[in-house]
């Protein structure tokens, strides 16, 4: 089968604003690895949608279609719908863009690999993502909407307050106390309040676990990646991963496992490429948020792992191929 790879940000969907270059590099490592992992298991027919601004990926077996215009983008996207089957789908979760992609594909009748809508809902809300986590017993930050938290009577704390959607650290700030959250949080308009979250700092290494999800019962876990954060103006950045770099001693490899185990079935849906954000404290690992798709950890993992990480994408679509043939 033929395999649509859509990366988001350089796929031209941007065509008439400005091009975010930190995420446009970021989405850039995403789609050249995990298509260059493709390609060395000998998978040789994937398709892209590609910004005309940034430089074409010349790569033997990966066709490059160029986007000028958002006319352009509109109609390649839809004839992909068309022509293709197979998509694996990485964008942001940010404004539902991810969620709207998946279902697109599917309206199309065709299959978007990974997480199924409800789960990819969940995960692109942090609200209903740390209520989920919760029901569950899974340790998380508790979290409120802004405009629930400007309610409550003066509680000293440092807090993060960021977009109930957002992606990454997008827009993602850090306040040592009470007052500082209320003064940013008030100028905000009103009705952000609704849109924006305020969850307790947590303390802690941060890293990231990455998962290959098979069906509830199964999945593989790929590796659990230091994250490396920065704080900017009260802005909190990522500023880099190294990927598989967490020792046994800091984040046993069976409690990881435990984890990941209660993540996929606390949220039924989770499916192929997962990125898990954690905290890690002397108590318990405590669950940030919850990636449904592929993330930048994945760059590089391959060679961390001495093996190719898309060997299992490549067993998801020969079975799909099985049930299809």
């Amino acid at each position: 089968m033929k395999l649509f790879i859509y990366e988001h940000i350089t796929s031209g969907a941007l065509i008439d604003e400005p091009l975010p270059q930190s995420l446009a590099h970021e989405g850039d490592v995403m789609l050249q690895s995990i298509v260059q992992d493709l390609l060395a298991t000998g998978h040789t027919s994937l398709t892209t949608l590609r910004d005309h601004r940034l430089p074409t990926l010349n790569l033997a077996g990966l066709d490059c279609l160029a986007v000028k215009s958002d006319q352009d983008f509109s109609r390649q996207w839809q004839r992909a719908l068309n022509d293709f089957e197979l998509f694996l789908l990485i964008a942001p979760e940010t404004d539902g863009q991810l969620l709207t992609l998946h279902q697109q594909v599917r309206d199309a009748g065709k299959i978007a690999l990974g997480s199924s809508l409800a789960a990819i809902e969940i995960c692109s809300d942090k609200m209903k993502t740390a209520l989920t986590l919760r029901a569950a017993n899974i340790s998380t930050p508790e979290t409120w909407l802004a405009s629930d938290w400007l309610k409550q009577a003066e509680i000293s704390n440092r807090w993060v307050v960021k977009p109930f959607d957002g992606a990454g650290c997008l827009d993602t700030m850090q306040f040592e106390t009470s007052a500082q959250t209320r003064d940013y949080l008030g100028q905000l308009p009103l009705q952000q309040h609704q849109k924006t979250i305020v969850q307790p700092f947590i303390e802690g290494d941060a890293i990231s676990i990455s998962l290959y999800v098979n069906d509830l019962d199964s999945f593989e876990l790929l590796s659990i990646n230091h994250q490396h954060m920065i704080i900017e103006n009260q802005q909190l950045t990522l500023s880099g991963v190294a990927v598989n770099s967490v020792p046994e001693t800091q984040l046993p490899i069976k409690q990881a496992m435990a984890l990941s185990r209660d993540l996929i079935q606390a949220i039924p849906g989770l499916q192929g490429f997962v990125g898990v954000d954690v905290i890690l404290q002397p108590q318990q690992p405590v669950v940030i948020e919850i990636n449904p798709r592929l993330t930048t950890a994945y760059a590089g993992l391959s060679a961390a792992k001495g093996s190719n990480m898309a060997d299992y994408l490549v067993s998801t679509v020969s079975q799909l191929s099985g049930k299809t043939s």
